[in-house]
């Protein structure tokens, strides 16, 4: 379900941020895990806004396709409010 997945997503991207948090500070961690609720459960089905239809992994998949990932660290760091070092 849309719910399971989005938890899934909360419990990696917070893995991710514990790993992130010892060279981090709390302040900063703080900003990331706000940031992460936002767009885990304010922009609810962008996804299938975006691409229309078929599964979850598809929508996955033509959005990362051409992602550029280290881009989007560098937009979600600036919009949690956190300075770049």
């Amino acid at each position: 379900t849309a719910l399971s997945r989005r938890v899934i997503f909360l419990a990696k991207a917070k893995r991710s941020a514990m790993a992130w948090s010892e060279t981090s500070s709390t302040e900063d961690r703080v900003r990331l895990f706000r940031l992460i609720e936002k767009l885990a459960f304010e922009s609810r089905d962008i996804v299938s806004n975006i691409h229309g239809a078929g599964s979850p992994e598809t929508h996955k998949m033509a959005i990362l396709r051409n992602a550029d990932i280290e881009s989007k660290k560098k937009l979600a760091k600036n919009l949690a409010g956190i300075k770049e070092e």
